[in-house]
C-alpha cells in the first residue's frame, strides 16, 4: 500500500492584515488555484468559515460553484469551521455553540450540505471545544499533532500517520485527524523559496522511508495552513519573502506531481477515518503544562488573541457583556456575534478596519449593555465606621469563618488568609522557603507587577496608607497607589458571615507601556509536597469545567517564549471561574463586574522543600501584533474569593 498524503488549505477572507478591497485579488490568486489542484486529482481539504464563504459568493460566485461541483464529484474534501473563525478555549460554550450552529447553516444554504470533518480555529484545542463540537454532532476534528507530542513523551511516532480518538469533558469520543506543523512551515520554505530544494526533498525521502516501515495505516498532513499566502502576500510582517517575479502556485503543482512520482498517493483529509487502524488508548491531547494546545512554535499561543493586539482584553469582555445583553434577542445578532469575536480583529488588524470593528463594538456595547456596578471604592455601607490606617502595622482580624492578615507595608497584600481550624491556604512566602536560589525571594498575593521590556519591574509592593471600614455586615479595606503612568485603586472586602472575599483593581492609567500587566496573585502558603494532589478547575470553551492534576514538573504560562513574546499559555476561564483544590480545601475564583477580560496563568515549581504554586492573572501581554500603549483609564477587574472545605 503507498503512504499516503492529504492537505487542508485555510481560507479566510476576514484575514486581519489584507484590506476589504483587496479580497476579490485574494479569491482570483489564491482559492482558484486550489480547483485546479482538485481537477488534477490531488484531492485537497478546503477549510473555510461560513463568513468567507458568504463573502466569496458575494465577490464570485462562480468560485462557490466551483467549490460546490468539485466536493459533490469527490475531487476535494470540504472541510467546517463554524460561522467566524472564533478561537474555541477563549470564548464561552454559548458562544460556541452559536458559531457551530451558524456554521453549518452557512454551508448548507451555500453548498447544500454539513462537511462531517472540522478543523479547530488556528488549530487550538481544548476539550471544551470537543465537548461543544460533539454537542453539535460533529466528531470528527483536525488539530496539530507537534505540540500535543512534544508535551507526552509516551506518544509512539507512527501515531501521527493515522487518526487517533480523544474524549471531551464528559467522556465522549472525539476522531483526531492531525495536521502537521513542522510539514506546512518547511512546505512554506520551500515554496516561497527561502531554502533549496535539496533540503525539502531530503524531507520528502525521509517521510517516504519512514512511512514505508510503519506497517500500520499509513496517511500523513503534508500541508494544513493558509492559502492567502502563496503568490500573495497579507503583509503582515516586514519579513515576508519577496513576491518578485514570482511563480508560486506553479510551484506547488510542481512539487505535487513530484511527490507522486516518488510513490507517495494523494487521499482526501477524512481517509484516515475510513482505515483499519490499531487499537488504542484514547489519547490525552492537552495538560496543565499546555491547556490549549495550538498551532506552531511557543510564540504563537492563546496570549495573541486574548491580552495583546490592540488592547484584547478589553474588546473580549465587551463581546461577553453583548452576549449576556439584550442586544442576543436582535435580528441577526447570532452572526454579528461570532464576526465581533473573530478572531482577526485581535491580531495584525489594519487600521482602518480596526477603527471600523472597534466603533461598532462600542456603539452595540453602550446600546445593548448595562452599566456594571459601580467599582466597591465608592459603595458606603450602614452603621460604618472608618479608620485611615497608616502603613506601619498588618491588619489582623476575623470574620464568622475565616482568618486574615493583611500587609499595609507591601500594597496591602495578603499577608495570609485561611479558614478557621484550618492551616493558611493562601499568602505570602517568606525569604528562605525554598533552597532553589530562583525561589529564593518572599512571594507575595493580591499584588500587582507591571514587567517591561528590557526593564525592571514595577510592582505597587510599597506603603500604602489604608483606609479601613467596618460595617454591620463586613470589612472592607482601600488603597491608592502611583502606577507606571498613573494609579491603581485597591479594594478589599470581607463579609463576616462567609468565608469569602472580594478584591478589586480599579485602574486609572492612561498609556500603559507595552509589557505584562499581572495581578491578583494566589500564592499557595506553604510549600506542598507533590503528593498532595493539588487540581485545577477551569472551563476552556465548553459547558463542564476541565479538571487537571498539577504536573511534578516546573512550568509557567508566563515566561518569556522569545525576546518579542511575553508569555506561553494560559486558561480562558470562559465561564468565569476557576478554582484550586488540594487535599482538604477548595479555593473558587469568580470574576464580576470588570471591564477588562483577564486570562488565567499557572507557575508550579518542583524544589526539595515541596511544591511553590501560584495562579495569577493578565490583561496586558505584547508579541508582534501589540500596537502601542493600552489606555486603562477607569477599568476595573474583580474577583470574588470563596474559600471552603473540599467534600
Amino acid at each position: 500500500m503507498k503512504p499516503r498524503l492529504y492537505s487542508i488549505w485555510h481560507l479566510n477572507l476576514m484575514y486581519s492584515s489584507i484590506e476589504i478591497d483587496r479580497r476579490a485579488e485574494v479569491i482570483a490568486k489564491c482559492f482558484w488555484p486550489l480547483i485546479d489542484l482538485a481537477k488534477k486529482g490531488f484531492r485537497p481539504g478546503i477549510e473555510a468559515p461560513g463568513l468567507t464563504l458568504e463573502i466569496a459568493q458575494e465577490l464570485d460566485p462562480k468560485w462557490i460553484q466551483e467549490l460546490k461541483s468539485c466536493w459533490e464529484q469527490g475531487l476535494l474534501e470540504f472541510v467546517g469551521s463554524g460561522y467566524s473563525q472564533v478561537i474555541g478555549s477563549l470564548v464561552p460554550a454559548k458562544l460556541n455553540q452559536i458559531n457551530i450552529q451558524e456554521g453549518i447553516a452557512a454551508y448548507k444554504k451555500i453548498l447544500g450540505r454539513s462537511p462531517d470533518l472540522w478543523m479547530a480555529n488556528e488549530q487550538t484545542y481544548s476539550k471544551g471545544l470537543a465537548e461543544s463540537l460533539l454537542d453539535e454532532g460533529i466528531q470528527n476534528l483536525v488539530i496539530d499533532w507537534n505540540n500535543p507530542y512534544g508535551n507526552h513523551l509516551e506518544w509512539q511516532d507512527q501515531w501521527a500517520f493515522s487518526t487517533q480518538t480523544t474524549l471531551d469533558t464528559q467522556g465522549r469520543s472525539m476522531n483526531i485527524v492531525w495536521s502537521d506543523s513542522l510539514a506546512f512551515q518547511r512546505f512554506q520554505r520551500y515554496v516561497h523559496q527561502e531554502n533549496v530544494a535539496a533540503e525539502y526533498h531530503g524531507f520528502l525521502n525521509s517521510l517516504f522511508k519512514k512511512m514505508t516501515k510503519n506497517p500500520g495505516p499509513n496517511s500523513f498532513c503534508i500541508y494544513g495552513n493558509d492559502a492567502e499566502i502563496f503568490d500573495f502576500r497579507p503583509g503582515r510582517f516586514a519579513t515576508e519573502p519577496s513576491l518578485e517575479n514570482s511563480q508560486e502556485w506553479p510551484r506547488i503543482f510542481e512539487i505535487f506531481g513530484l511527490m507522486q512520482e516518488m510513490g507517495f498517493e494523494f487521499c482526501r483529509p477524512s481517509h484516515s477515518l475510513t482505515e483499519n487502524r490499531p487499537q488504542t488508548n484514547p489519547l490525552e491531547i492537552t495538560n496543565l503544562v499546555e491547556p490549549s494546545s495550538v498551532k506552531k512554535q511557543p510564540k504563537y499561543n492563546v496570549t495573541r488573541w486574548s491580552l495583546s493586539g490592540r488592547s484584547s482584553a478589553k474588546s473580549n469582555q465587551m463581546c461577553f457583556d453583548l452576549l449576556e445583553s439584550s442586544f442576543m434577542t436582535t435580528p441577526d445578532s447570532r452572526r454579528k456575534i461570532c464576526f465581533l469575536w473573530s478572531s482577526d480583529f485581535r491580531t495584525h488588524i489594519t487600521e482602518k478596519r480596526w477603527i471600523d470593528f472597534f466603533r461598532e463594538l462600542t456603539e452595540l456595547h453602550t446600546k445593548y449593555v448595562k452599566p456594571s456596578s459601580p467599582n466597591l471604592s465608592g459603595q458606603v455601607e450602614k452603621n460604618e465606621t472608618t479608620m485611615d490606617h497608616p502603613a506601619q502595622d498588618k491588619l489582623i482580624f476575623e470574620t464568622d469563618h475565616l482568618q486574615v492578615e493583611l500587609n499595609p507595608l507591601r500594597g496591602l497584600s495578603l499577608e495570609k488568609i485561611q479558614l478557621k481550624n484550618k492551616a493558611a491556604f493562601l499568602g505570602r512566602l517568606c525569604l528562605g522557603s525554598f533552597s532553589r536560589m530562583d525561589l529564593s525571594a518572599d512571594w507575595y498575593s493580591g499584588n500587582v507587577v507591571l514587567q517591561l521590556p528590557g526593564q525592571a519591574q514595577i510592582t505597587d509592593l510599597k506603603k500604602s496608607p489604608t483606609r479601613a471600614c467596618e460595617s454591620d455586615t463586613e470589612r472592607y479595606f482601600q488603597t491608592k497607589m502611583a502606577f507606571n503612568t498613573g494609579f491603581i485603586h485597591k479594594t478589599l472586602r470581607f463579609p463576616k458571615d462567609r468565608a469569602e472575599w472580594t478584591e478589586e483593581f480599579h485602574f486609572q492609567i492612561p498609556q500603559l507601556s507595552v509589557g505584562s500587566l499581572r495581578f491578583g496573585f494566589i500564592t499557595l502558603a506553604t510549600p506542598l509536597m507533590m503528593e498532595d494532589g493539588i487540581q485545577l478547575r477551569t472551563h476552556l470553551g465548553g459547558k463542564t469545567m476541565e479538571t487537571w492534576p498539577l504536573p511534578n514538573v516546573d512550568f509557567d504560562h508566563g515566561q518569556q517564549a522569545s525576546s518579542l513574546v511575553s508569555a506561553t499559555q494560559g486558561l480562558g476561564m470562559t465561564e468565569g471561574q476557576i478554582q484550586i483544590l488540594t487535599k482538604d480545601q477548595v479555593l473558587t475564583v469568580s470574576l464580576e463586574h470588570s471591564t477588562l477580560r483577564p486570562l488565567a496563568m499557572i507557575e508550579n515549581k518542583i524544589d526539595r522543600e515541596g511544591r511553590f504554586f501560584r495562579l495569577y492573572f493578565s490583561v496586558s501581554e505584547y508579541d508582534e501584533t501589540r500596537r502601542g500603549p493600552f489606555d486603562l483609564t477607569n477599568e476595573t477587574v474583580r474577583f470574588r474569593y470563596q474559600l471552603e472545605k473540599r467534600p
